[in-house]
């Protein structure tokens, strides 16, 4: 029963983390790559604090192909400046464009920041990826994100009302 508490948490905050619905006409495309009659979109926010640093890219392709969201990243890779590369776990750890080169990092017990990834089908409606941009394959007017993320550690007074909260229901049943 804990477990599957602790997973449906995780889901609805995962769910609510990426809360941008971005519209074509009110963004400006970095940078575009591929080639091809259908276009999917990626974003790339570098510090979630900030409201408004996103950069947009744009990838051209045919859907017949079953493009997926690595072949994407791998177009802007060969036909841009932007730049990724993968973490010591071979998941994307980073992330570099313009003046902006950030990594994941990972300390004894865990990670302290990576490159969440998410998708959309309209750029309004986010569901974190669960499976990864190899596994992704993209459709006409997909949209994908990488946010960098950081966890924080919490104030020890949060974890004590966290705590005591649980404390207080486990006793109600």
């Amino acid at each position: 029963m804990k477990f599957k508490s602790l997973v449906s948490l995780a889901v609805v905050l995962v769910t609510v983390a990426v809360s941008n619905a971005y519209v074509l006409e009110d963004i400006t495309i970095s940078q575009w790559a591929g080639n091809g009659n259908d276009t999917a979109y990626v974003v790339v926010d570098f510090d979630l604090s900030v409201s408004g640093d996103e950069y947009f890219f744009g990838y051209k392709f045919d859907a017949a192909q079953n493009v997926k969201g690595i072949d994407m990243l791998d177009a802007l890779v060969n036909e841009t400046t932007f730049e990724y590369g993968y973490d010591q776990w071979g998941m994307i750890g980073r992330i570099a464009y313009d003046d902006q080169d950030i990594s994941s990092q990972w300390v004894t017990g865990g990670i302290q920041s990576y490159w969440a990834y998410y998708s959309s089908t309209d750029g309004k409606t986010w569901a974190y990826s669960g499976s990864g941009a190899s596994d992704r394959i993209l459709a006409d007017g997909d949209w994908d994100t990488w946010e960098y993320t950081v966890f924080s550690t919490p104030e020890p007074l949060t974890v004590a009302f966290l705590g005591l909260g649980g404390f207080f229901l486990r006793k109600r049943k």
